[in-house]
């Protein structure tokens, strides 16, 4: 990656934690509100998850062999 890509991401991952404590008021009722950074992790593993599985599934169906093109 380029230069300017891991800025904007460090960027956005700086943005993302001060929101999620900036964003969190008063007393808080279910189990995700009460663990620090959760719906950052939980987006970031739910991606991996979905992409892992993703390759895993549509791997075989999209790649063709080498001499696909020559027969």
């Amino acid at each position: 990656m380029k230069l300017w890509h891991w800025i904007i991401l460090g960027l956005v991952t700086v943005a993302s934690i001060v929101a999620e404590f900036a964003g969190q008021h008063g007393e808080v009722s279910h189990l995700p509100f009460k663990i620090p950074l959760f719906w950052i992790w939980f987006g970031a593993g739910g991606s991996v998850v979905l992409i892992l599985f993703g390759k895993k599934l549509f791997g075989p169906i999209v790649e063709k062999k080498e001499d696909y093109y020559n027969d």
